[in-house]
């Protein structure tokens, strides 16, 4: 018994005209430079002791771009 390619799919509950779409998904990151600046900033990394710490550790490789 061969199903016919217009009948919907027991599975998806889609016929076989609806799997030739193409779907794109949405652009999930949106860029803001205030909240990058804020989360992995230089202020930021010179509050902390740790912070300060990953400063150096680029500086001693010798980064030219220390934070974001």
């Amino acid at each position: 018994m061969a199903a016919d390619p217009a009948s919907p799919d027991p599975q998806t509950h889609r016929s076989a005209d609806d799997a030739k779409e193409i779907t794109v998904s949405k652009r999930t990151f949106q860029p803001n430079n205030r909240r990058r600046a804020k989360t992995h900033g230089f202020r930021l990394r010179m509050r902390t002791r740790a912070g300060r710490a990953i400063l150096a550790n680029r500086r001693r490789k010798g980064r030219t771009q220390l934070s974001a």
